[in-house]
């Protein structure tokens, strides 16, 4: 899609699959917390932190880089 792109060809969007290792340390503890509240609130910004990672690390851009450095910033002051 990229390549393609970038030589001005429309291409149609494919759909993106983002795989999710359930016995991560990560997605258990977001478990966890959906398990003994699921109007817990932090749980959508990891949520969306993992997504954004997921978009960098495949070399995408993300939709919304204030809202990402937001959302890490206050997870880093909950440390």
């Amino acid at each position: 899609q990229k390549i393609m792109k970038a030589y001005n060809k429309d291409t149609p969007e494919s759909k993106r699959i983002m795989e999710i290792n359930p016995d991560h340390q990560l997605i258990e503890k977001m478990k966890g917390l959906f398990e003994t509240n699921k109007d817990e609130p932090r749980l959508k910004d990891y949520a969306e932190l993992l997504y954004d990672q997921a978009l960098i690390a495949e070399g995408s851009k993300i939709p919304d880089p204030v809202q990402f450095n937001e959302r890490l910033s206050n997870l880093m002051l909950q440390v």
